[in-house]
């Protein structure tokens, strides 16, 4: 049973309330994640990635990394012909946290996890 005391308690449970709601939006929405592809402000190509929300995207030339809330690092290889970009996937490199940042230079990818390690 819910006891209302104060205006405090009032704010307090509807904020509870709102985050609630707004997490099991979240996770109806991230069930299904299309990633699209934009060339010349014309959509170019749409990828199915994992469940999870993707937080971080890095490119370099034809290389396309991806992760976020499912812990994964997913590799794609992109290649362009006149009218359309293929995306071909290539690999995927598990990872212990969920990936908030990436960055690819110099051939070398480094990643930051929620966790606050960078690898």
């Amino acid at each position: 049973m819910l006891v209302v005391r104060s205006l405090v308690d009032i704010c307090t449970y509807m904020i509870l309330l709102a985050f609630l709601i707004c997490s099991i939006r979240m996770t109806v929405l991230s069930l299904f994640v299309l990633s699209k592809v934009w060339w010349n402000d014309v959509l170019s190509s749409s990828i199915q990635t994992d469940t999870g929300a993707n937080l971080a995207l890095a490119m370099d030339g034809r290389w396309l990394f991806m992760g976020g809330w499912n812990k994964i690092v997913n590799v794609q290889e992109l290649s362009c012909d006149e009218l359309r970009i293929n995306v071909r996937p290539i690999g995927s490199i598990p990872c212990d946290s969920v990936v908030t940042a990436l960055s690819y230079r110099e051939g070398k990818l480094y990643v930051g996890f929620a966790d606050s390690i960078v690898k």
